[in-house]
C-alpha cells in the first residue's frame, strides 16, 4: 500500500501531526499502530518518537524550506558576468 507523503501538508499541520502521533504513542499505542491509524510511515514514527526520547518533549522539528544546490567554480564566475 502506497502512504500518502505528508509534505503536502503545510509546516503547521505536518507539527499538529507529530504531536498527535506522539501523544498517541506515549498513551499506550504501538508505533506500528499509530502509522497505520495515522497513514505514515513506520519509519516517520520511530524517527520521531526517537527524537522525542532523546530530546524531551518540547523536541523541534527542522522545516525545510527548499533545496539548493552548490554553485561550483565555473557556476561561479557565469553568475559574477551577469
Amino acid at each position: 500500500m502506497k502512504l500518502k507523503d505528508a509534505r503536502h501538508l503545510s509546516a503547521d499541520a505536518q507539527e499538529a501531526l507529530r504531536y498527535r502521533v506522539i501523544n498517541a504513542i506515549e498513551n499506550g499505542m504501538s508505533q506500528s499502530e499509530a502509522a497505520r491509524v495515522f497513514s505514515i510511515s513506520r519509519t516517520a514514527v520511530h524517527h520521531w518518537t526517537k527524537a522525542v526520547n532523546e530530546q524531551g518533549a518540547k523536541v523541534t522539528f527542522p522545516r525545510k524550506s527548499g533545496h539548493f544546490r552548490r554553485v561550483d567554480n565555473r557556476g561561479e564566475r557565469l553568475l559574477k558576468k551577469l
